[in-house]
């Protein structure tokens, strides 16, 4: 019971850090705070970071090369340092 207790304190510690930190981007901006649904792909890019920063809705974009892979046609958001595409607009 006391390494539960332990486990649970820790982890509430942990989401407390995350919660405070200017630099955490919560797992809904990456469908752009539910703008987008259906995730097509994610391309790891780091690269795009000089560019994007840390958070960017680009939009729709037709897709092809990029980051030396393949993206699909679809709503591009980044989120350092991967592009989530989405198929639908809600």
């Amino acid at each position: 019971m006391k390494k539960f207790k332990l486990r649970v304190l820790l982890g509430l510690l942990m989401m407390s850090f995350s919660f405070f930190s200017t630099n955490t981007i919560a797992s809904e901006d990456i469908s752009a705070y539910g703008k987008y649904s259906y995730l097509l792909q994610k391309l790891h890019c780091p690269k795009d970071h000089v560019k994007y920063g840390d958070y960017k809705d680009y939009g729709y974009w037709k897709g092809g090369d990029w980051c030396g892979q393949h993206g699909k046609a679809g709503f591009w958001v980044w989120v350092a340092p991967n592009w989530y595409i989405w198929e639908h607009k809600n």
